[in-house]
């Protein structure tokens, strides 16, 4: 869809205004330019997309350090496995490799009860300032 987009978008609407009127055959196709209009990305002016790059790249980095930080600080419950206790979030993937189902249960509820245990601060940093 993104190529046929561009197509209609670089013919223009007066092209295709014009295509319409000398074929009829066209004319149910008159909603293609506005719909190429929405696939197309919006750009802002060189100017602007440089303002939004000076101060988009450092809040962004500070919240993912946030985010980061906010990650490692969170406590997760430990699971009690055949082969020993396994940390839900860093032993995620064999937790949930594991054939017990009430191990990988427990697994996943603990996962989540950590993040839910920090869910304003994970809100506060999803929302941003």
């Amino acid at each position: 869809m993104a190529s046929a987009a561009t197509a209609v978008h670089g013919l223009g609407k007066e092209a295709f205004s014009q295509a319409t009127a000398a074929n009829q055959a066209l004319q149910r196709h008159a909603y293609l330019p506005a719909l190429a209009e929405q696939a197309l990305g919006h750009r802002l002016p060189a100017d602007q997309q440089r303002i939004l790059d000076e101060l988009a790249g450092p809040a962004v980095s500070d919240f993912w350090t946030l985010h980061q930080k906010t990650v490692r600080s969170t406590v997760f419950a430990r699971i009690p496995t055949s082969t020993g206790e396994l940390d839900a979030k860093k032993d995620g993937v064999v937790l949930g490799l594991n054939p017990d189902r009430t191990v990988r249960r427990a697994a996943w509820q603990a996962r989540w009860d950590g993040y839910a245990s920090r869910a304003d601060i994970y809100a506060t940093i999803l929302l941003g300032p």
